[in-house]
């Protein structure tokens, strides 16, 4: 009797068995449903972030696929695990465990793979954004810059400007081919792409502009030429590169100052030397401050340009608004080698 009894416990718990394995089938088959359904969710996801940066991709995307992933399994795990504990008083404790374990075991497995698979999707439309979309939009964009002068024409005298600026050579020549493109045009302050390109010293876009017709005598706002802002810089070889060009050597700015006057204020003793060998005028007198330039390189103390300007004819005598010579401001400011030398001059003349 008690043989029978435990024969027909023994049934009960294999049919008990035989169910739990059918729930847990049931489960599986309910969880692949569910990892196929997140992974074709998660893949359009991809698809439509592929459009953007790699950095954001590989960065938010994948932590917020991690965090969809590790809270599935989590809710998986346990809703497993509040299943069991209704089931746990009619099994016993040995196959309970057994269950349990073999649970955990595939709970881990289909968590493992679903990550896998995930991080294998994301590699893939990582690569395909960069390969389909980055690449080939970086390369219209550098097709749309090559071709932007011919498509914006209205855009060519900003360019033009820019370029000259830069000292982009190669640019202006590209841009003066342009059809209707203005050489001289003017920004703001009445500035040309020579007088720009002067200011920076880009010979090789001052020699471009100038072979194709350039103006190398117009003005600014401020009356300056591209030889006052060349000789004021001390851009020797854009100097020479504009002489050899006729540009005027004594037009004056609003204030009176000439090249020569501006290179003698800067100290710019090459420039001083190119413009005087050129034919300057060593006696023009700065308005605004009633100064020639041998009087101004006094006060600098430049002895260089003192002899330079001395051995081009400057007149010693000559007088600021102050009434003061060279001479005096040299003796007053302690100046004593350009004192000799002024001494020396106004004893020969």
């Amino acid at each position: 009797m008690a043989v029978a009894k435990s024969q027909s416990e023994v049934e009960t718990l294999k049919r008990e068995i035989e169910g739990l394995r059918a729930e847990l089938s049931r489960i599986t088959q309910l969880n692949d449903q569910y990892r196929n359904e997140m992974l074709s969710r998660l893949t359009e996801r991809l698809e439509t972030r592929a459009t953007q940066l790699e950095e954001e991709i590989k960065g938010r995307f994948y932590n917020r696929l991690k965090l969809i992933v590790w809270g599935a399994t989590t809710l998986f795990l346990l809703g497993t695990a509040f299943g069991l504990w209704n089931v746990r008083s009619t099994i016993p404790d040995r196959v309970n465990k057994e269950v349990t374990n073999r649970v955990a075991e595939e709970t881990e497995g289909i968590s493992s793979r679903i990550m896998e698979k995930l991080e294998t999707k994301l590699e893939r439309n990582v690569e395909k954004a960069v390969n389909d979309k980055l690449i080939p939009l970086e390369e219209r964009v550098k097709k749309l810059i090559e071709t932007a002068d011919s498509v914006e024409p209205i855009l060519l005298p900003k360019r033009l400007l820019d370029a000259s600026r830069a000292g982009d050579a190669d640019r202006v020549k590209s841009l003066l081919k342009q059809e209707g493109v203005e050489i001289d045009v003017k920004d703001p302050e009445g500035r040309t792409p020579l007088m720009l390109a002067a200011m920076g010293g880009h010979v090789d876009v001052i020699a471009t502009l100038i072979s194709s017709g350039a103006a190398v005598d117009d003005q600014d706002n401020c009356g300056q030429t591209a030889l006052w802002y060349a000789s004021f810089n001390g851009y020797v070889d854009v100097v020479k590169k504009l002489l050899e060009a006729m540009a005027n050597l004594e037009l004056e700015n609003r204030e009176g100052s000439t090249p020569l006057i501006a290179a003698v204020i800067a100290d710019k003793d090459d420039v001083v030397y190119a413009l005087l060998n050129n034919g300057a005028n060593s006696n023009a007198r700065w308005k605004k401050e009633g100064q020639t330039p041998l009087i101004e390189a006094t006060y600098n103390g430049n002895t260089a340009i003192v002899k330079l300007l001395l051995g081009s004819g400057a007149k010693v005598e000559e007088k600021s608004k102050l009434g003061e010579t060279a001479l005096d401001i040299a003796k007053r400011m302690g100046r004593e080698d350009i004192r000799e030398l002024l001494e020396k001059a106004g004893e020969a003349s």
